[in-house]
């Protein structure tokens, strides 16, 4: 045989071998990456107009002497002591209606009414039993106030830091709109609830708990709130660390963590302003705003 006719099969040989060495060269080679791109930040509410920095939230109204908790009583008291936030809860009734209460059920502030939950109960059988009082006062007595009637004690008075129990959400965030109060509440629920509220109504601002776990260093919290995007957190940690109080801060999120029971004195509130908090939720609102007034001397 001629070398001549041998010539197709060794160039088609070569070519074979140079595609394959092409291909291990290729293959060893780490592949590229793409550009790095950052999460983009979900655009956060504008908090109500304040006066003042330095937020006090007035647990369930001024309640510990001077009315009984979450009454349009002590929604007064909240603001003649100063508060800029009065924090109430909501739940509704069997047959719909929206009113003020913490517990689910109802005889610890309504001690005459059947020991159920109320969500089984119509409210006929409740709006005319009298509220509670604090222990050792001797005030008038009153009755559980709707949510529409709340509002309308509220509004271009005092803003609302609602603490949702339960309800209809779409219902509530309906009244406020219909009462104006779009721009005067913020609305605390679960970081699962996020979601919903936003759907609903995107312009209530939202307050919310984060996990333990969010909590452990200032990127966890980063990560987290990047997740579960609200405008209020209602604690960080213990000492209000100010690693992530500044971490929050860096995405627009404000802080107000709750001073309550042993913690709500004087001590506590200096060393939550000390870490940078933007406000507190308190039982004392005109101590608070007392200190906060000495404070702005100094």
């Amino acid at each position: 045989m001629s070398p001549s006719r041998n010539r197709p099969a060794v160039t088609h040989f070569l070519r074979l071998a140079c595609f394959s060495l092409a291909l291990v060269v290729s293959a060893a080679e780490p592949a590229s990456s793409p550009p790095a791109t950052s999460v983009p930040l979900p655009t956060l509410l504008p908090l109500p107009a304040s006066t003042h920095s330095f937020q006090i939230v007035s647990h369930r109204g001024s309640h510990l002497k001077k009315a009984p908790e979450n009454s349009l009583q002590s929604i007064e008291a909240a603001i003649a002591d100063g508060a800029d936030y009065v924090e109430m809860d909501i739940r509704r009734t069997k047959d719909g209606v929206h009113f003020l209460m913490h517990d689910s059920k109802p005889r610890r502030m309504l001690p005459d009414a059947p020991d159920v939950p109320l969500s089984q109960l119509e409210w006929t059988a409740i709006k005319d039993l009298p509220l509670k009082a604090p222990a050792g006062s001797d005030l008038p007595k009153t009755t559980a106030p709707t949510f529409k009637e709340a509002l309308l004690a509220c509004r271009g008075r005092i803003k609302i830091y609602l603490d949702f129990k339960d309800g209809d959400r779409p219902a509530v965030a309906q009244m406020i709109a219909d009462a104006g109060m779009e721009k005067q509440v913020a609305v605390y629920d679960g970081a699962g609830a996020i979601p919903v509220w936003r759907g609903i109504v995107p312009r209530l601002p939202l307050i919310t708990t984060p996990p333990r776990e969010a909590t452990t260093s200032p990127s966890a919290l980063k990560t987290w709130l990047t997740e579960h995007p609200v405008e209020v957190l209602d604690r960080i940690d213990a000492k209000d660390s100010a690693e992530l109080v500044d971490a929050a801060h860096a995405l627009g999120v404000a802080i107000w963590p709750d001073t309550l029971g042993g913690n709500d004195h004087p001590g506590r509130w200096n060393q939550a302003a000390a870490s940078g908090v933007d406000g507190v939720q308190t039982d004392h609102p005109e101590a608070v705003a007392k200190w906060r007034e000495e404070r702005a001397r100094r």
